[in-house]
């Protein structure tokens, strides 16, 4: 069953979107040693297919729980819509890991009243 999606107002920068990064097994990974150009988030338009690639804005601390957030760009809150992320970790020696395992993240752009 998906997740339930993260839910923004088209144009809102204000909050950060919060993952937590668990492996099949349940278990956290931990991001210990890493920096954020070592975190990429991929944020897919379900409508048009395009994805779009960038660095998450921070590791949460501590590290160990595997968290991560991202402030989402002007760009990215244009528009109204739906997106799957998905957030890919590289280990020390190029090893990479896909977060969630067996799902995607979603996230839907709503439209405001103003």
């Amino acid at each position: 069953m998906a997740a339930k999606p993260l839910e923004t107002k088209r144009g809102d920068r204000k909050t950060a979107l919060l993952f937590q990064l668990q492996r099949g097994d349940g278990t956290i990974a931990d991001l210990t040693g890493l920096v954020v150009a070592d975190i990429k988030i991929h944020i897919k338009n379900i409508e048009t297919g395009v994805v779009t690639v960038a660095s998450v804005s921070a590791i949460v601390a501590p590290p160990t729980d595997g968290k991560v957030s991202y402030n989402p760009t002007t760009a990215d809150v244009a528009n109204v819509g739906e997106f799957e992320i998905e957030i890919q970790v590289t280990h020390p020696g190029g090893l990479t890991e896909t977060f969630p395992v067996c799902d995607r993240f979603f996230w839907k752009i709503v439209a405001d009243l103003a």
